[in-house]
């Protein structure tokens, strides 16, 4: 019984550092985002206004004693009219498939509200997480703004088959703009900005980041991101692990498997399908228990 509550603690950790990761790699895309240069520079900025996508996530870790770890999962999103989004996560641990985590987002005038599922034992619960933006019109206003896409990234070079390395330069992750941008305009949660904060500056002491992209030449978009982020992730996690609320005794553990587990994260990018419904099901919004972690 320890051990499981300690496997689910550690899962909790790492499934914390990939969300994290992913939200700083989108938050931060505007700071780090033109020859391949040129071309990069491009696809970076329309990728970054692109009003609705398909978004793929394959994740791949691997961890001692408990071995590989996969999230798999596709997730349709839109920022205008307001922000709404649906998907469906998979994961399998040791080659164990565990149940399928549903999600579902949607903007209510300044509130954003995040649903999704949790399934043991055959039962499905679910949960719901609330922000509250500056203004009903935030993600219009983040669209309309003009992004320096190339502030940060130390080079840009062609590996052919429409792909290109992208390396970030790592100390200039951190920007206090950034942080008071995310404050003052569109009013992240005060507990989210002191964690990305704190995320952003430990970033900032590993190794630079690089990044394989996948540009489609018609569309001139960005359709694939693969992040090997071994070093950053590592940073990611010790950092939650710094302040999540569990005892020394767990922490020394984690650390341990934090320091001694390997990840990468690719993240593929389309037009939105025609046709979706982003209605969540009332059933859903009934049954859903608000948290605040």
């Amino acid at each position: 019984m320890e051990n499981e509550v300690f496997i689910m603690k550690f899962k909790s950790l790492w499934k914390k550092a990939v969300l994290t990761a992913t939200a700083t790699m989108m938050i931060g895309s505007a700071a780090f985002a033109a020859t391949p240069a040129e071309t990069y520079a491009e696809a970076a900025q329309n990728t970054i206004t692109q009003t609705a996508g398909e978004y793929t996530l394959h994740v791949d870790m691997s961890m001692p004693f408990i071995g590989s770890m996969n999230v798999n999962g596709v997730i349709d999103a839109q920022a205008l009219p307001t922000i709404q989004g649906k998907g469906t996560l998979h994961m399998t641990m040791a080659g164990k498939t565990m149940e399928p985590s549903t999600v579902y987002i949607e903007q209510n005038g300044k509130t954003v509200t995040s649903y999704y599922s949790t399934t043991k034992d055959g039962q499905t619960t679910w949960k719901k997480r609330s922000q509250e933006l500056k203004s009903e019109t935030a993600a219009k206003d983040y669209l309309n703004e003009q992004h320096n896409v190339m502030d940060g990234v130390k080079s840009v070079s062609a590996l052919g088959n429409d792909q290109y390395q992208v390396v970030f330069d790592s100390s200039r992750i951190y920007s206090k703009d950034t942080i008071d941008t995310i404050k003052i305009k569109y009013g992240a949660n005060e507990k989210a900005v002191d964690l990305t904060e704190k995320v952003l500056k430990a970033l900032q002491q590993s190794d630079d980041i690089r990044t394989t992209v996948t540009i489609d030449p018609t569309t001139k978009k960005i359709t694939n991101i693969a992040l090997p982020m071994t070093p950053q992730l590592r940073q990611i996690a010790l950092t939650v692990l710094d302040n999540a609320n569990t005892s020394e005794a767990n922490q020394a553990v984690i650390r341990q498997f934090i320091n001694n587990s390997d990840i990468s994260i690719s993240i593929g990018i389309k037009d939105l399908p025609e046709g979706v419904d982003f209605t969540i099901p009332q059933d859903v919004k009934n049954q859903a228990v608000a948290i605040n972690q």
